[in-house]
């Protein structure tokens, strides 16, 4: 059974998660992961042949059927990744470089790392792009794994120290889009031989433990995972029989009256729930599809969506008809994030364009709920605080 490193911050923590996910298939890649990979293509490219991203803007390609273009947004962010990895690339004087490498890893892991740099007998370098936008830290278990995969079981660059890499462009973090952990090569072999080898080998064995959690949120097994559910049922104080299936099945619990404790317990797992939540529903739908039938349900038409088959043939149409200034959107101010690339492009600087416009840029923020260990500033205001009092009170 072959382990992906990607699957790591997963699969150390839920050990019977590789083996329940074989039963599932191959795995299907989603529409931001696709996106990812045509984004990681485009920084590859330009590392290798030290291009500027912007020169592939318009550029088509396809990641598993999806069509995807190089936008000047793609583009620009990209190009946070391309900058970091060059600039690692010249620290040190004839530098071993890897771009996209393919590592085989011990005991049956593998994985790509996205750009290393290596200086022998002094340190490794890992850079990791994350197009996404949830918050990755350079120090999780994937990018250890990668650092891992150019030290193998003897060290053979003779590296002592590791610089852990995260290039986040799209993601906001009170440290930057780019953050770096620097470790000691015998730190990593000590979590090697005191949290990866133990779990490799509780997975491998006859009956690994299944352990849920946040990290099951993009499980291929959560469907099948009875731990899951329970775990939900509980929190939600749903009584099952034996079997786990709720006793009362067309009661639904409101979370407003679990108190704080509950409350907190449930959020930690608020992302696993919408996942298991979009499964069933797709997994129902792809079975009414295929000429099954569940109890209680039927298969109807959904919503329609309207889209011109060919747009500059009925532009041409409606124009005869003496429409051509009705048939055109109006035009509109592009957003600031467009702006400022159409003044990098005029020749104008990244950070004297953002002087430039900032004073007329609102920026509003709204407010999310992450774990505690997000390192992200707290925002404790009341909404009163936040905003003011409400009219009339």
């Amino acid at each position: 059974m072959e382990l992906s490193a990607s699957g790591s911050p997963r699969f150390l923590k839920c050990h019977a998660s590789p083996l329940r996910s074989s039963f599932m298939g191959p795995s299907v890649s989603g529409p931001e992961a696709k996106e990812g990979t045509f984004a990681h293509n485009l920084g590859e490219q330009c590392i290798k042949r030290n291009q500027k991203c912007i020169e592939y803007q318009g550029r088509r390609g396809y990641v598993e059927g999806t069509p995807f273009e190089v936008s000047s947004e793609m583009a620009s962010f990209v190009q946070l990744y391309v900058d970091e990895a060059k600039r690692i690339e010249r620290l040190f004087p004839n530098p071993l470089i890897f771009i996209e490498r393919r590592l085989r890893l011990f005991s049956g892991v593998s994985g790509t790392a996205d750009h290393a740099v290596i200086i022998p007998k002094r340190i490794i370098f890992i850079n990791d792009l994350k197009y996404g936008r949830k918050i990755i830290e350079p120090d999780s278990a994937q990018v250890k794994f990668y650092a891992l995969g150019f030290i193998g079981e003897t060290n053979p660059f003779e590296a002592k120290e590791v610089d852990l890499g995260i290039i986040q462009p799209r993601a906001s973090h009170p440290e930057g889009y780019v953050r770096r952990k620097l470790i000691p090569v015998n730190e990593l072999i000590e979590w090697k031989n005191d949290v990866v080898n133990p779990a490799l080998k509780e997975i491998r064995g006859r009956n690994p433990k299944a352990t849920p959690g946040p990290h099951c949120e993009y499980c291929q097994a959560l469907i099948i995972c009875p731990e899951i559910l329970k775990m939900i049922f509980q929190l939600l104080r749903i009584t099952t029989n034996r079997r786990g299936i709720p006793v009362e099945p067309g009661i639904h619990p409101k979370p407003s009256i679990l108190d704080n404790e509950s409350l907190g317990e449930l959020m930690r797992i608020e992302a696993v729930i919408r996942n298991l939540s979009a499964e069933i529903y797709k997994v129902a739908l792809d079975r009414f599809k295929a000429g099954n039938r569940l109890d209680g349900f039927k298969m109807v038409q959904g919503r329609g969506t309207k889209s011109w088959k060919d747009p500059k043939s009925i532009e041409e149409v409606l124009s005869q008809m003496n429409l051509a200034d009705s048939i055109l959107t109006d035009p509109e101010l592009k957003s600031p994030a467009k702006i400022l690339e159409v003044l990098k492009r005029s020749g104008i600087d990244g950070k004297t364009a953002v002087k430039f416009l900032s004073p007329h840029i609102n920026i509003f923020h709204g407010r999310k709920l992450v774990p505690v260990e997000d390192k992200r500033p707290a925002q404790n205001k009341s909404a009163e605080e936040l905003f003011g009092p409400a009219k009339g009170s």
